[in-house]
């Protein structure tokens, strides 16, 4: 009964930045303030930087999407592989930082990944 109820109470789903390149459970996910005269009125948000998030139905269904791009199989007549995308990620996450997209948050990343392990990530589609 006890683990019936907690597999029910379980939430898989899985969140990223919608203006920052920061990933992860919805548990770990941070929360806005409400604003001065709302009331119980907060927004899930990056819990680095309080960006707003997209959310995915788990952590499966992101790093299947992560691991096509890296082979190229995408829907475009350019697509083509970029090996290291995944590694790349794996690297960002264990910073535990985010980048922020204002310029290209992904621009940000590969280049912080290149300087840090000197493998270059090619993000042309």
């Amino acid at each position: 009964m006890i683990i019936a109820q907690k597999k029910r109470d379980y939430d898989g789903r899985f969140c990223y930045g919608a203006n920052c390149t920061w990933f992860g459970s919805i548990y770990e996910v941070g929360s806005t303030k409400p604003r001065s005269g709302d009331v119980g009125h907060a927004l899930p948000c990056c819990p680095l930087c309080g960006g707003m998030l997209f959310e995915m139905q788990d952590a499966g269904e992101w790093w299947s999407q992560v691991d096509a791009f890296e082979r190229g199989e995408y829907p475009l007549p350019t697509a083509h592989p970029h090996p290291g995308y995944r590694a790349m990620w794996e690297w960002q996450r264990a910073q535990k930082k985010c980048f922020p997209q204002a310029m290209s948050g992904m621009d940000k990343l590969a280049l912080a990944y290149k300087e840090a392990t000197g493998v270059t990530v090619d993000l042309e589609i």
